[in-house]
């Protein structure tokens, strides 16, 4: 009788334990971010700033959206933050603030199909040109929006990929990333301009409400980089 009173006592002690482990993340406090939905962000700045968070004893959620409503949301306090845009972006939305470490420098470069003789900048001067590119990209629109050229904003890559690919428009904008030097987009199908129209460094973004996050997160996500690497 007395082993069997043992075992039963073990056994709620193991499971309040079991339930306990499965519960204990549910207790820290969720930060709501939104990123580009763009390969590079997903899969790599999502690592960095989800661990950083993950250092200070948050847990993350991450919507991805292309299209400038994402922007409204995240500076209405709906998100938290923003997973990674360049640093003009606080100039257009007041109530996000940078976390004062950079997560890389980033050039704007012209890309062309391939049955264009001669990829160059000039093309954007010309009104009867006409370029794709990505909503909600504070950078790219920093670059064209004093340029004549036709512009055809759309929310998904998948959709400028096969624009690209049936020659339905012949140009686009693409972003290098300078620390690893990799294209954030397949270019191997593309002519690409050899010099840059813009370059500048890239920062995660949160509320002002959460002002007091700027230089924990700062530092962990200094040693996220160090650790992940580019």
């Amino acid at each position: 009788m007395f082993k069997r009173y043992c075992f039963i006592l073990l056994s709620i002690l193991w499971t309040l334990g079991v339930n306990g482990a499965e519960e204990e993340p549910n207790t820290k406090p969720l930060i709501k971010l939104v990123g580009l939905d763009i390969p590079y962000v997903r899969n790599h700045l999502h690592k960095i700033i989800t661990n950083a968070y993950s250092q200070l004893g948050y847990r993350v959620s991450v919507d991805y959206d292309n299209t400038s409503r994402s922007q409204v949301l995240s500076d209405s306090g709906f998100y938290d933050g923003d997973i990674g845009r360049v640093e003009s972006f606080s100039q257009k939305f007041k109530n996000l603030v940078k976390v004062e470490e950079s997560l890389g420098k980033i050039q704007i470069f012209l890309a062309c199909t391939s049955n264009v003789p001669h990829c160059e900048n000039s093309v954007l001067d010309n009104p009867n040109n006409s370029l794709v590119t990505m909503h909600g990209k504070q950078a790219f629109d920093d670059v064209i929006k004093n340029k004549p050229i036709n512009i055809i904003r759309i929310s998904q890559i998948d959709k400028l990929t096969e624009m690209l690919k049936k020659n339905r428009v012949r140009y686009t904008l693409v972003i290098k990333h300078v620390e690893s030097g990799k294209f954030l987009l397949d270019v191997s199908s593309l002519k690409v301009s050899s010099e840059y129209l813009h370059e500048e460094n890239v920062f995660h973004f949160i509320h002002k409400r959460h002002a007091a996050l700027q230089a924990p997160l700062a530092k962990a996500i200094r040693h996220e980089i160090k650790t992940v690497g580019w």
